[in-house]
């Protein structure tokens, strides 16, 4: 029979009526609490009917040495008087227990308890949920630059669409917790203007499914992003290590018995310096290209520039839906050939290019297309839109300046030669001259090709190929 139970807290800080009613339900079934954090130990007991008080005691805190101080033994050994008797502790919380159902409360006065836990909370835990709530918005709005740069490209990725979900529900339940704690605070200190306790509320359950949720988030990221997966990992292992040293040394301060300033001291240089290794760490093994996978159908070479310095790149050889050769002639035979594909629910898109190898001096025709499946139809005009303002939302890196194609635009043409339902040409503003980029639409497809593999004036046979090969064909 096992002797220790482990079960994860949903409970918020400062919902003691909550975890008082469970703790009760827990000793029905023979299970006392004996330690707290973000899992909760239980002993094997017999089952008994218990009476449970989760105090704050808000002087404490995470740093405190392991030893009680004299204030805590005090506060210990009054409650001990009235028979109740301390089960488990953590910083400012502290639950006590007993067998007398009809005990009198550890807690006789609502007004302090209102401002007892108020004091608790403002110490660390409105800190973190406030820290979350800016993080949550920060990722939020960073995602958001993706979908408005490119808005197909980024609904078909399902790490994005993940990504910014995960942001909005870590919002919601850190709007949820704070909104909860400070809505059950304003009551509560209208209750004790009259003598009155206020039960305190939380959400264990949308916790749990917020937890869940967020997991699965970060499993589909890790899942569908195969060249970020050992980035993402990389980060995912620094932060646990850093989690567990920087776990390991505030609990080495505090059995050695150092007073709480000191350890809170000692504890925030060594956050600061083990997270300046990581980062350096992490940069400089970015740098050195040590989380790069090699892709698949691809051939590593190596340019060397003028002024002696060495640059790696990849030449691929997927095979694509549609070849520069199927356009125009061609002598170079050293094409990378790129096909990449994403795909979500609400859309699919696959992304071809055919280009000369970095460092070769050919003046060789390109081509480069980006395929658009809309599976969600509302969300078409929102695609196309954006495949429109490709030029106003593409910047390129120039020496460190990045610079928008502000003098380029896709204005209407004829679709009927491109057998379309509509199309589209990029045109130059500032010299009045046509681009060789077209977006063309058929159906919930949506196609934007160009590159120099289309100079000139198409001709039917071209365009007629282009329609095959990219509006017609199923592309996967």
């Amino acid at each position: 029979m096992l002797k220790t139970k482990y079960e994860y807290n949903f409970y918020s800080f400062y919902d003691h009526t909550g975890m008082e009613q469970h703790f009760e339900k827990m000793a029905a079934q023979g299970w006392l609490i004996e330690k707290l954090g973000y899992f909760w130990r239980y002993r094997r007991i017999g089952p008994q009917a218990l009476r449970f008080s989760v105090v704050y005691y808000s002087e404490a805190s995470e740093f405190d040495p392991t030893k009680p101080s004299e204030g805590e033994l005090t506060f210990y050994d009054f409650c001990a008087q009235a028979g109740w008797n301390k089960a488990a502790s953590r910083a400012q919380m502290n639950v006590f227990y007993n067998e007398d159902a009809n005990a009198v409360p550890i807690e006789t006065d609502a007004a302090l308890q209102v401002e007892t836990l108020h004091q608790s909370m403002k110490k660390e835990q409105l800190i973190a949920w406030f820290l979350m709530l800016a993080l949550a918005l920060w990722i939020f709005f960073d995602m958001c630059k993706s979908f408005i740069r490119d808005f197909a490209a980024a609904l078909s990725r399902l790490s994005a669409l993940s990504a910014i979900l995960d942001s909005v529900l870590l919002f919601l339940l850190c709007a949820l917790e704070l909104g909860g704690y400070y809505l059950w605070r304003r009551r509560a200190k209208r209750e004790a203007e009259l003598g009155r306790f206020l039960p305190t509320r939380s959400h264990p359950v949308l916790q749990m499914l917020a937890l869940l949720v967020l997991v699965m988030g970060c499993a589909v990221v890790l899942y569908s992003d195969k060249e970020g997966r050992g980035t993402y990992l990389a980060i995912l292992t620094g932060i646990v290590l850093l989690d567990a040293l920087i776990w390991g040394i505030k609990g080495l301060l505090k059995r050695r018995g150092g007073s709480a300033e000191l350890n809170r001291g000692i504890t925030l240089v060594s956050v600061l310096i083990l997270s300046f290794i990581f980062s350096f760490t992490y940069l400089r093994s970015v740098r050195n290209g040590q989380f790069d996978q090699t892709p698949e159908n691809a051939t590593r070479y190596e340019v060397t520039w003028s002024n002696g310095e060495t640059s790696f790149y990849y030449a691929y050889d997927d095979p694509l839906p549609l070849y520069v050769q199927d356009l125009t002639k061609t002598d170079y035979d050293r094409y990378s050939c790129e096909l990449a594909e994403e795909s979500s629910p609400l859309a699919s898109q696959v992304r071809g290019a055919q280009r000369m190898r970095t460092g070769d001096e050919d003046d060789a025709p390109e081509l480069n297309y980006e395929v658009t499946d809309v599976k969600f139809a509302p969300l078409f005009d929102a695609c196309l839109d954006g495949e429109l303002k490709y030029y106003q939302n593409y910047t390129v890196t120039f020496y460190r300046t990045h610079r928008p194609f502000r003098n380029w635009e896709y204005r209407e043409v004829d679709a009927a030669p491109w057998g379309a339902d509509r199309a589209w040409q990029a045109f130059d503003t500032e010299s009045d001259g046509w681009g060789v980029s077209w977006v063309l639409t058929r159906g919930k497809r949506i196609v934007r090709i160009g590159g120099s593999a289309l100079t000139g004036t198409l001709s039917q046979a071209q365009m007629d190929t282009i329609s095959e090969k990219l509006l017609d064909a199923d592309i996967k």
